[in-house]
């Protein structure tokens, strides 16, 4: 049994997309380099890596913490 707050891979991999969808769609709206901006004041690369080698849910839980999803 699952214990409250843990996620599956399929529900950290769920989150990842939404925010790589928001992205996608900035980029889209306004452009390259403004949703490249955004990404990076949102979720700077070298925090991404550090996350991702840790697997893709501490990536997840990042996004939630700071409210990036939902």
């Amino acid at each position: 049994m699952r214990t409250p707050g843990t996620m599956t891979e399929a529900q950290c991999q769920r989150d990842i997309q939404k925010f790589e969808q928001v992205i996608d769609f900035i980029r889209q709206a306004q452009g390259k380099e403004p949703a490249a901006r955004l990404r990076e004041k949102m979720l700077p690369a070298q925090v991404e890596s550090s996350l991702l080698s840790q697997g893709q849910c501490s990536l997840a839980k990042y996004l939630r913490e700071k409210r990036l999803v939902d």
